[in-house]
Formats: structure tokens, C-alpha cells, sequence
């Protein structure tokens, strides 16, 4: 008698709503192992190439017992499995229930219910159990005890791991809110041994392709500083829209989960570059070539270019309306990111014609400090962003270079744009460029 498939090569994450995987002759739905190994993947390349140093430091702390290198493949494992959720009945049921208006999702849907038959998990009577929750809300619930949670074993009287239940809560936080505890507790589906033999499945495959021992799990994750989690929140959000975006990323047909992880990396990189994701490295340089228009700091400039931290520091400066404190806060931003590894800033105004106004000397301020370096992203996020004229000119700025990318032009020929300060569209979705 044939073995059932396993359950990685069937159990689904996405279907082909929108036809972008059809139009490049790809399969009509994706795995969750293959979404998984491309969540993995953007977090790697997000934690080489995006994360400020201090971020870096803090979850290494958190997850890779102060390792940096351990860190990234703890983060890469646990952003992988932000989706366990899904390896439910009630999540793999919503398949069938594609509408008959797609006909070829639709048929797709009726060919692909024989795996689940095959595995014994579908049968004429449905899907056995058919309690549900939010796919969210069921990783949180059973992932602690797939880690390891040593309370989490019924046979024993251990105590839980609070930092693997927090973890869980985090990355079951994945669409922008944590569930409470209650909601976690009530995730419980009942999920019979089969199904959790597929979780158990999925977490042996991930662990063989990323190399990674899971009993030292228990051991590595202490997020002690509640800045690990907002950490860890942020970085499995940006890299779950990343890995998200099908255009981006291409459904997996056959082949073996290892040669998934190179397509998923090769993916990654490629969309972690394209949308200028990467970490700050302003030129070193002085006042003069910051702000050419206002060669010479006022007396306030001078006493913050005085006073320059040596470290981490939290600033406030106060003065009259057109003192030149934004000059001052971007100079502070420029001498924080040289010296001490952070990069990127945010720029809170009362009114959207305040942001209109600053917008423009942001990226002048941008264009000067990074020189011909890189590319920067200033992502304006006000609600009418989409009529916004600076937003437009930032955007016309991106696709000029885009074009003089496609015709295969060197980097030297792409600095012929007259800045180095640009707005990828991806960035105006709700939220993407405030979390980003």
C-alpha cells in the first residue's frame, strides 16, 4: 500500500486569488512549508543587511544566548513558523470552498483534496473536527509545547517556559495584534495526533533545512527586555508582508524543501534589495556638507553639536518655532547613526501641510549624508499620502532609477538622478512604511 504524501507537501498556506502566480506558469496554491522558508529567509536577510546594530545586540541576547549568528537562525526558525495556524482543519477546509467562478482554482481545489484523503484527514464525513479560531490565535496556543515548553507536557508538574509562551503570543501577533490570553487559551481546536504529527512534521523540516537544534531552544529564548518582543513583533510583521507578496515571491512546485530555501533566499535578497531595506551608513561629514544652504550652525545647533553624545542617548530639545531644531534633530540623527549604529528616523508633525514642508528638506538632508552611497526610502505616511506632491516627486525618482536598472546601466549611470532619495510604492500600503 502507497504511503500517504507527507504532510509539508500538501498542508497549504496560500491560493492563487489574484493570478499572479498563473501569469508566470506557477502552481495555483503554495505550501506552508514553502511560505514559511520564505518568512525565514527575508528575516535573515533583514537581520544582515536592515537591522540597526543595537537591534542586533538586543536579540542576540534574547534568542541566541548573546550570539549574533545563533540569534538569526533562532529568528529565521521562529518567523517561520508564524503560520502554524494554518495546519488546521478549519484553515485547510477553506480551499474547497474556493467560489466555481475561478474555474481553474476551483478544480485546482478539487485535485488537491485527494492529498488530504490520502493522509486519512479528509473523508466523506468532512474534516473530523471542525472547531476553529483564528490561525493567529491557534500558533500561539500550541506552539510553546512544539519548542519545548517543559508545562506544557501533560504527564508533567514542570512549570511553563514564560519566555517560549511569549514568544508565541508575539509571533501570533503577525497581523498587527497580540492575542490576549484568553483568546489563546480558547485557540484550542482539538487537534487529533495526525495533525499534530504534521506540526511535528513542519518543525522537523524547518530545523534540517536551517540547522538548527531545538531542544536548545528552551535555552536560548529569554526575551527578557521587553524590547525583544516589540523586536520580534516588528521584524516577523515586515518580513510576513515581504514574503507575502506573490509578485515577489513564487509559489513552489515540486522539488524538496532544501531547494526551496535557495529559491527562498535567492527571493529574499532580491526583494530585500529592491525595496532599499538596507542599513543606514551615512558619510562621515560635517556641518557645512549636511546643510550647504545653512553652512554655519546658530547658537542652538552649536550647543547640540557640542553637547554630542558618546552613546545612547534620549534628547529633547526645546526652543522658538524656527530656531533650527530640525536641523539640530537631523544632525543628532546623522552623529547617532555614524557612531553609534542606529539608522532611520521618524518625523512625528501636528498638520499634513507641516509634513509636506518637512518632507523636502528630509530628503535633501537624506541626499547629503549618504552621498552616492545608497538609495534611501522616505516613506511619508500621512492618510492622503496618495495626493501628497513631494510623495509623487519621490516616487517618479524610484521608477527613473528602476528604468535605468532594467536597461542594464551601471550604478555610476543611475547617479545621474539628482537625488539618492526615493519612495518604493510598496511603502504606502497602510502601515508598511510607519512599521518599516
Amino acid at each position: 500500500m502507497q504511503s500517504p504524501p507527507p504532510g509539508w507537501s500538501w498542508v497549504i498556506a496560500k491560493t492563487d486569488r489574484y493570478g499572479h502566480s498563473r501569469q508566470r506558469g506557477g502552481p495555483l496554491w503554495n505550501t506552508l512549508l514553502a511560505h514559511a522558508l520564505d518568512a525565514a529567509a527575508v528575516c535573515g536577510a533583514l537581520f544582515d543587511d536592515y537591522l540597526a546594530i543595537p537591534a542586533r545586540d538586543r536579540l542576540a541576547e534574547a534568542y541566541g544566548g548573546g550570539c549574533a549568528a545563533t540569534a538569526r537562525t533562532v529568528l529565521m526558525f521562529l518567523i517561520a513558523l508564524h503560520d502554524l495556524g494554518k495546519a488546521t482543519p478549519g484553515w485547510q477546509r477553506l480551499f474547497l470552498n474556493t467560489p466555481a467562478r475561478d474555474h481553474d482554482l476551483h478544480t485546482a481545489a478539487t485535485e488537491w483534496s485527494t492529498l488530504p484523503r490520502q493522509a486519512g484527514l479528509l473523508t466523506d464525513a468532512g474534516w473530523g473536527a471542525e472547531r476553529t479560531a483564528p490561525h493567529q490565535q491557534i500558533t500561539a496556543r500550541y506552539l510553546p509545547a512544539l519548542l519545548g515548553c517543559p508545562g506544557c507536557t501533560p504527564s508533567t508538574d514542570s512549570e511553563h517556559h514564560g519566555g517560549l509562551h511569549a514568544v508565541a503570543a508575539a509571533l501570533g501577533g503577525h497581523h498587527g495584534h497580540i492575542p490576549p490570553t484568553a483568546a489563546i487559551k480558547d485557540a484550542d481546536v482539538n487537534l487529533d495526533p495526525t495533525w499534530q504529527a504534521i506540526h511535528e512534521d513542519l518543525l522537523q523540516q524547518l530545523t534540517r533545512v536551517l540547522r538548527l537544534d531545538p531542544t536548545t531552544l528552551p535555552g536560548l529564548i529569554a526575551p527578557e527586555r521587553p524590547i525583544a518582543l516589540i523586536h520580534l513583533s516588528g521584524l516577523t510583521v515586515l518580513s510576513d508582508w515581504i514574503a507575502s507578496d506573490e509578485t515577489r515571491f513564487a509559489y513552489r512546485a515540486g522539488g524538496t524543501p532544501t531547494q526551496w530555501w535557495i529559491h527562498s533566499r535567492t527571493d529574499a535578497a532580491r526583494a530585500v534589495r529592491e525595496l532599499c531595506l538596507h542599513r543606514w551608513t551615512p558619510q562621515g561629514t560635517d556641518w557645512p556638507k549636511l546643510f550647504p544652504a545653512t553652512p554655519t550652525p546658530n547658537a542652538l545647533q552649536q550647543a547640540v553639536l557640542d553637547a554630542a553624545p558618546t552613546g545612547p542617548v534620549l534628547a529633547f530639545i526645546e526652543s522658538a518655532t524656527g530656531s533650527g531644531k530640525t536641523e539640530a534633530a537631523l544632525w543628532l540623527t546623522h552623529h547617532l547613526a555614524l557612531h553609534q549604529g542606529y539608522h532611520g528616523f521618524y518625523l512625528a508633525q501636528a498638520t499634513r501641510m507641516a509634513t509636506e514642508q518637512l518632507a523636502t528638506r528630509c530628503a535633501d538632508f537624506l541626499t547629503h549624508s549618504l552621498g552616492d552611497a545608497a538609495l534611501a526610502n522616505l516613506a511619508i505616511v500621512h492618510g492622503t499620502v496618495g495626493a501628497s506632491p513631494t510623495a509623487r516627486e519621490l516616487q517618479a525618482r524610484h521608477r527613473g532609477l528602476t528604468q535605468l536598472a532594467d536597461a542594464n546601466l551601471t550604478d555610476d549611470d543611475s547617479s545621474t538622478c539628482d537625488s539618492r532619495t526615493i519612495l518604493n510604492e510598496w511603502f504606502l500600503e497602510t502601515g508598511r512604511g510607519l512599521l518599516s
